[in-house]
């Protein structure tokens, strides 16, 4: 059936259309390309239909803990329904609806317990060619066209939802989006639906929010490259282990956004109003130098919109990505012409838990830890790459050095601690060699009037040593106190 004519559907329509005549050909190849599935679904005593009536297939495969499929009427109605606590679930509705539950089958989701039965973390090839695997159920294929489908594991094309405008009124929630192609939709006008929607293991590659809004949207482990929101409303959007590039906003209001271990790449937000934000980079990829380039563009947002506070804080997590960039910056994808080729581009870490995982075999592991080491031998021993090497971590070193000493001009009580620090060393030198020897209190004094430049003049160093000890730390008392001005005049900027 064309999109067009599923989103005229009704949602109990659409997803009673889905159960009979889309969902059984997902299942076959889940049964088919997922190690173990079979063996999953006998272990819980699932079965195809089961697995079809699931209000949002997506429940067959999220979540670490125990879960359970409950069959259940509500007011004469047979229903279904994925969760943890089926009385919890339903407590308020049970007051006023006739709930009664059938039927229910514990079961724990097969990402998790695949992961356990393969004892590998990365357990599904997503890339036959090139040997890639994964943890989860990826993308990575979309066949070109006027139709342009979105391939799972590269292999799978899922069910055409996108390259359609739906306007006012069309019912988004409470259909079962999980597993399907929004790619090229647009959504304009309101009113589409009071439940909150769920988009889960689909592709929604350049969807559009025009002229209109939703609430109560959540994106999981999904592609959702080049969102695009013009003049529209954004109330209470999640983004969970998703890749959301280009994110693109302006003229709009945004009321609760969550973008949580997601990869969140070159975000345009303009001319809008936003209220809780949220922001927890996905840090498996290790990608520094992007990180800090989007902190940088979310802190230019929340100063052009007066919220100081938020700017500190996105401010003081740019920095660190950049520092953290500083130390294996061969390893970041815009710096790599600096450096000499390397033949496996990831970390010594990465290819030991590849080995371990068994998605490399020795022969191949050992050609890589070799590769990794002519490498390291060239970095260091050839001029022209050792001396750009050595500035990086330089570099690296003065970032630390400020982010330890007072928190990149933002952390008052690391300042604070810095001195608290000096004036202590300081105490102990005094308390075995000094004109306080042997006294723990005058060490104490003596040592807080030097580092604050007071000089009362009651205790005087009584050798050349001690006097040369005296000046270094007045010197050290300066320059933290220049650092607390420093602090308050950074803070002041915001």
């Amino acid at each position: 059936m064309e999109p067009q004519k599923l989103w005229t559907l009704t949602p109990e329509e659409f997803n009673i259309w889905r159960q009979k005549n889309d969902l059984p050909k997902l299942l076959s190849f889940f049964k088919e390309e997922l190690p173990y599935f079979e063996d999953w679904m006998s272990q819980w005593e699932l079965s195809d239909v089961d697995f079809c009536l699931a209000p949002h297939t997506s429940g067959w495969f999220l979540g670490e803990d125990e879960l359970y499929f409950h069959q259940y009427t509500e007011d004469g109605d047979t229903k279904y329904v994925i969760c943890q606590d089926f009385d919890g679930q339903f407590e308020f509705l049970s007051k006023h609806r006739n709930i009664v539950r059938e039927r229910s089958v514990g079961f724990t989701p097969y990402l998790a317990w695949g992961k356990s039965k393969t004892g590998k973390k990365k357990f599904i090839q997503s890339d036959k060619l090139n040997k890639g695997f994964s943890e989860t159920l990826v993308y990575g294929l979309w066949s070109g066209g006027r139709c342009s489908r979105a391939h799972l594991l590269k292999k799978f094309p899922v069910l055409k939802l996108g390259q359609v405008i739906i306007g006012d009124g069309v019912l988004v929630s409470p259909r079962n989006l999980d597993f399907v192609d929004l790619d090229e939709l647009v959504i304009k006008g309101h009113h589409h639906g009071s439940y909150a929607a769920e988009v889960n293991f689909s592709s929604c590659r350049n969807v559009k929010i025009q002229s209109g809004g939703m609430h109560h949207v959540s994106f999981r482990e999904s592609v959702v490259d080049n969102f695009e929101c013009t003049e529209g409303n954004l109330q209470d959007f999640l983004f969970l282990n998703s890749s959301l590039n280009s994110f693109q906003c302006s003229n709009s209001s945004i009321n609760g956004l969550v973008i949580k271990k997601s990869i969140f790449l070159r975000p345009l937000i303009d001319t809008t109003e936003i209220q809780r934000f949220s922001y927890v980079p996905d840090h498996t990829y290790k990608r520094y130098k992007a990180e800090a380039d989007t902190c940088r563009r979310i802190r230019n947002l929340f100063q052009s919109i007066g919220r100081r506070h938020e700017a500190q804080d996105y401010y003081y997590m740019e920095r660190c990505y950049e520092r953290k960039a500083l130390w294996s910056p061969y390893l970041e994808y815009e710096n790599r012409s600096e450096f000499p080729k390397r033949k496996y581009a990831g970390r010594l870490s990465d290819l030991i838990s590849h080995w371990k995982e068994r998605h490399c075999d020795n022969k191949q592991a050992i050609q890589y830890i070799i590769s990794i080491f002519a490498f390291k031998i060239k970095l260091w021993f050839l001029p022209k790459y050792s001396i750009k090497a050595a500035k990086y971590k330089l570099n690296y070193l003065g970032s630390l050095l400020s982010y330890l000493i007072w928190g990149y001009g933002l952390k008052v009580s690391r300042v604070c601690a810095t001195a608290l620090v000096i004036i202590l060393s300081y105490t102990t030198v005094y308390y075995f060699q000094g004109p306080t020897t042997g006294n723990l209190i005058d060490s104490l004094y003596y040592s807080t009037v030097t580092f604050t430049t007071l000089g009362y003049g009651d205790i005087l160093p009584n050798s050349e040593n001690v006097k040369l000890i005296c000046a270094s730390e007045a010197l050290l008392g300066a320059l933290t106190m220049g650092l607390i001005i420093g602090v308050f005049s950074k803070k002041s900027e915001y």
